[in-house]
């Protein structure tokens, strides 16, 4: 039996998913970092000075054609002090923006930097007032090769840990880690596998070194085979960024290549947003790294309203294990968003499959992956950084509110001498989900921003991009997370007692 909320009728759904124009209104204004709470010590909160995204793995060649796009958000296009660079690794080059056009010191524009051969891992830095908030990805299109498909991967900042949930080692399959270090210091890292079975024991992932400002590039599939991997990276030595590539394929008949996104700490409630609507295949899995096994209850937010399947009141994924699910028809056609509530900390992703599967004919299949995140709570904001534009091309965000109703300003932002489709404001009803979609029948890619209403409640947000080609369909999938915009610092106050005998 399938337990089914569904959102009051006609007059009130229309009132709850709101889209008013906005372009042209006075309000826009750059988003600016709010002041964090002061505490008994004083402490408070000072604009990012500088950000440094890592981009693993853009590809040019005679048949694979990237971009890196970026953007430092703000609802209206203005000049400020500050730069915004996109560089290959180890100084080896800077990349021309689209057009040649110079955006460097410019808030609230997209910028486009089209990929040339041998550019190997990319930098797309920001300082001054381009930092707060800085958000870029690689988006790739392969037309033909056992590579072909569109991917879209988030260029992420250097840390001390990320979890993934994704890939698998099996004939046909391969699974590949890009650890990057953009500092000037090395970095050690120790690799933590889990798979359907239990912990994955992996020497060679422990105790990796990567140089100063270089790239290491590990397959898991050699070092580990599983049918499906949870993945823990840390740095036990400076910081690194890490990305996971899925490549699959049956022969000469590919099934699709994608970016698996990095995925919340475990935490005893997750939401997984962006879960693709449509035909073909979704398999939640969900992944348990402790030493005690998890009992999971799963609920799909639908544009429909809820969801809670019977058979995914109680999933039991053993200790140290990554589970899988496969959602079926349980949940219908539409667009979901996953809340997964356990008795233990779990993260989980959705592996999403369109076209032929193995074993199941010749036209090329195709895949994407989309992974628990952090929501977007009130006053913050996220940047999807590049729309695909063009025929036969669609672009739609899943706006979710697990819990209270939410308002989001969704602003489309332009690269330079081009225009964006005009802004909107979209009510998000409590426990459902909004399918918005995105102009594609414009001149060039953009961006767009995200903003969560001052109180408002918390959205969890992901985007599906997806092309219709001749042999079958492409599509590629990003969540999307709140960047900082502001960082804490602590109230410093003199020590009379300092310097005395």
């Amino acid at each position: 039996m399938t337990r089914t909320s569904r959102r009051p009728g006609p007059g009130l759904a229309l009132a709850a998913v709101l889209l008013v124009l906005a372009a042209g209104v006075g309000t826009a204004r750059a988003i600016k970092p709010e002041p964090v709470s002061s505490s008994p010590a004083g402490a408070r909160s000072v604009p990012v000075a500088a950000a440094a995204l890592a981009c693993p793995a853009p590809s040019a060649t005679g048949v694979t054609s990237s971009v890196i796009a970026a953007a430092a958000p703000a609802e209206r296009a203005e000049d400020v002090r500050g730069q915004l660079t996109v560089d290959r690794l180890a100084g080896r080059g800077r990349l021309e923006q689209a057009g040649g056009a110079e955006l460097s010191r410019t808030r609230g524009r997209a910028v486009v930097a089209p990929v040339v051969p041998q550019t190997g891992p990319v930098l797309t830095r920001g300082t001054g007032a381009v930092a707060p908030g800085l958000a870029a990805a690689q988006f790739s299109r392969t037309g033909t090769g056992l590579g072909r498909g569109i991917a879209l991967g988030g260029c992420d900042r250097a840390g001390t840990e990320t979890w993934l949930v994704g890939g698998g080692a099996e004939v046909g399959r391969s699974a590949t880690l890009f650890l990057t270090n953009p500092d000037e210091a090395a970095a050690v890292v120790d690799v933590e596998l889990w798979g359907p079975d239990g912990p994955l024991d992996a020497p060679t992932l422990r105790s990796v070194g990567v140089g100063p400002r270089s790239q290491q590039v590990l397959r898991l599939d050699a070092a580990a085979p599983a049918d499906r991997y949870g993945v823990h990276v840390v740095a036990r030595e400076g910081r690194v960024s890490a990305a996971l590539r899925d490549d699959q394929y049956d022969g000469l008949q590919p099934l699709g290549t994608d970016w698996v996104p990095a995925a919340a700490a475990p935490a005893s409630r997750v939401v997984v947003p962006a879960v693709l609507q449509g035909s073909g295949s979704r398999l939640l899995q969900i992944l348990a790294p402790g030493t005690a096994g998890a009992v999971v209850s799963v609920r799909a937010l639908g544009v429909d309203g809820e969801v809670e399947p019977d058979s995914l009141a109680a999933v039991s994924v053993p200790a140290g294990s990554v589970a899988e699910v496969d959602l079926g028809d349980l949940l219908g056609r539409q667009a979901v968003a996953l809340e997964l509530s356990s008795d233990v900390p779990v993260t989980a992703g959705v592996l999403m499959r369109q076209g032929t599967a193995q074993g199941e004919g010749t036209t090329p299949g195709e895949l994407a992956y989309t992974a628990a995140v952090e929501p977007l709570r009130s006053g913050e904001s996220a940047t999807l950084p590049y729309v695909a534009v063009g025929e036969g091309r669609l672009a739609e965000l899943l706006l979710t509110a697990a819990e209270g109703g939410a308002t989001v300003r969704v602003v489309p932002l332009a690269q330079p001498g081009q225009e964006a489709p005009p802004a909107r404001t979209v009510l998000v009803g409590a426990g459902s989900s909004v399918l918005v979609p995105l102009d594609t029948d414009v001149a060039a890619a953009y961006s767009v921003l995200l903003v969560v209403e001052g109180g408002s409640g918390a959205v969890s947000a992901g985007a599906t991009l997806r092309e219709a080609e001749e042999r079958g369909p492409m599509l590629t999938a990003l969540p999307l997370r709140p960047a900082p915009v502001a960082v804490p610092v602590p109230a410093v106050h003199a020590d009379p007692t300092l310097g005395r005998d």
